[in-house]
């Protein structure tokens, strides 16, 4: 199943990277709301979801001083394991300076 979330336009230094992470997992769970029938695949994007906020702590102080954009996304497959038809298992993290206003 794939799986998608964003935040935009946020303060690293007014959230921190605790608060981000906060933020995310919200956003998180809010996406897996969403579905009823995933639960056997729930695991394997819990994995990938804790691997990316993971990955999203050391980045959040190299893309400049500022305000950012968060986005984190996969695809999992129950036990993680290829599935003929279905995407391959994928994570993606993106950390990117906000425009200026």
């Amino acid at each position: 199943m794939s799986w998608n979330i964003s935040l935009a336009d946020i303060d690293p230094l007014d959230l921190g990277p605790a608060g981000i992470e906060e933020s995310a997992t919200r956003a998180y769970a809010d996406f897996k709301a969403g579905y009823s029938d995933g639960n056997a695949v729930f695991s394997a994007m819990d994995e990938q979801f804790g691997a990316a906020l993971e990955s999203l702590r050391p980045l959040l102080g190299v893309v400049g001083e500022g305000r950012v954009n968060v986005a984190l996304s996969g695809h999992a497959n129950p036990g993680h394991k290829p599935r003929q038809g279905w995407a391959n298992d994928m994570v993606h993290v993106a950390v990117t300076s906000a425009a200026v206003a």
